[in-house]
């Protein structure tokens, strides 16, 4: 059974930017879909996509912000 998926955007070329629910963006054309993972994140989801090919993705990560926080802690910032 394949994953559900939510369609984003489509562009003037036919390509299409959408996300599996609960996982990660894709971008379909030509017939085939292109997972668009990203490093660290639990989900990523496509919100648009533009003449040129290019995704808008929105990211599921948790604790990132602390962690950069943390980083530079005592540091003078």
């Amino acid at each position: 059974m394949a994953d559900k998926a939510e369609t984003a955007d489509i562009n003037d070329a036919g390509m299409v930017a959408g996300s599996y629910v609960n996982s990660s963006a894709f971008l379909y054309q030509n017939g085939a879909a292109t997972p668009i993972p990203f490093p660290g994140a639990f989900k990523t989801m496509a919100v648009a996509i533009n003449a040129r090919g290019m995704l808008l993705a929105g990211l599921g990560v948790i604790g990132v912000a602390l962690r950069r926080r943390s980083s530079t802690a005592g540091q003078g910032r």
